[in-house]
């Protein structure tokens, strides 16, 4: 009887565990970001005004919704001629900042590549030959290659197309670029959710192979029964 107890004890403890770690998860993200986002503002207030906690979390939010409205009238003003003008005259000067330049040129090339893509920074999903013959890993295309670099990728030989692949490791937390042939991609018929799911898994996740309506209590279910 005190076994059936104990375990009975464990297996909702597990379950409970297992249910509010994505809640835990997101609160924490959202706190960290919500903190980043306020600090700023928050190191200038008086020692006496950080010491009482309820009014330093109402002025947190009250900077939060000030930032938000500066975000606002800074994208209002930017869509306006007079707006773009000064834009253009910032851009330029920070362009030419030394130090910072380098720094600030490459974050808004990143930031103009992701707006480029049309449906996503990843086009497709494919699979390429890495890291030797007879391997498969799986891959994202992310951009076609012009035709002037593609020219010289291949040297003497015919012009063909080619394609930018990022590479991730599993779990998806880094990753290779690397410039294939497209002859030499092999075309994944699965989405690009799918694909993330199956390298977030590590191969344990497969497209078309979670049950639908399997809720995360009935999988915890699942597994605290296993435990046995």
């Amino acid at each position: 009887m005190k076994n059936v107890i104990l375990k009975t004890v464990r297996d909702n403890i597990l379950i409970g565990l297992m249910i509010f770690l994505p809640v835990g998860m997101t609160l924490l993200i959202a706190n960290w970001l919500f903190g980043m986002a306020t600090s700023m503002m928050v190191v200038w207030l008086p020692k006496e005004v950080q010491a009482v906690a309820w009014k330093l979390f109402l002025l947190r939010v009250a900077f939060l919704l000030v930032m938000v409205v500066l975000l606002f009238c800074a994208g209002l003003l930017a869509r306006n001629v007079a707006g773009k003008r000064l834009y253009d005259i910032g851009d330029k000067l920070l362009a030419r900042v030394p130090m910072l330049n380098k720094l600030y040129v490459w974050m808004r090339q990143i930031s103009e590549t992701i707006l480029d893509q049309s449906g996503g920074m990843f086009k497709e999903v494919v699979l390429v030959e890495y890291p030797r013959k007879g391997v498969f890993a799986v891959g994202f295309v992310t951009t076609d290659v012009p035709a002037q670099l593609a020219l010289k990728l291949a040297g003497s030989e015919p012009q063909e197309p080619w394609a930018g692949i990022f590479l991730p490791v599993s779990p998806p937390t880094s990753g290779f670029f690397l410039l294939v042939r497209r002859s030499e991609l092999r075309p994944l018929k699965i989405s690009v959710g799918e694909a993330m799911k199956l390298l977030i898994s590590g191969g344990t996740v497969l497209p078309g192979a979670i049950v639908e309506g399997s809720s995360l209590l009935e999988k915890a279910e699942d597994w605290v029964e296993r435990q046995k």
